[in-house]
């Protein structure tokens, strides 16, 4: 059981960190400065992004090295970390996609969630 963890953990985690570096590098990803708006932050406020990116890595790491695969904390963090990771790399892709295709829609938006929204436009 704790190899199936280790895997599916070191896997996901992969794909996390994975899915939105190498979209935004191969220039598929979110990129600010294709939807430049009053609210798009300034590309250097996603360097939160670096830290977050590295505890994660580091924490499963840790996890999956020989010492900590049976350590109790481990094995009750290991799978909802792994489903974590894997629900964000797939909303990576999905969001990635979505922005790639305009005119496709998938999943809620404002007007489904109830939140009223106004598209700034330029000379507003």
């Amino acid at each position: 059981m704790d190899t199936k963890r280790t895997l599916a953990l070191a896997g996901a985690c992969t794909a996390f960190l994975a899915v939105p570096n190498l979209g935004a590098l191969l220039g598929r990803g979110e990129q600010t400065d294709r939807y430049d708006t009053a609210i798009t932050p300034p590309d250097y406020a996603f360097a939160v992004w670096a830290p977050i990116f590295a505890g994660c890595a580091a924490s499963t790491l840790g996890q999956c090295l020989p010492a900590g695969r049976g350590d109790p904390v481990s094995r009750r963090t290991g799978w909802p970390l792994a489903g974590a990771y894997a629900v964000n790399a797939a909303w990576s892709l999905e969001r990635g996609g979505h922005r790639r295709r305009p005119g496709r829609h998938r999943g809620p938006d404002h007007h489904q969630l109830g939140v009223p929204a106004r598209r700034v436009q330029p000379g507003d």
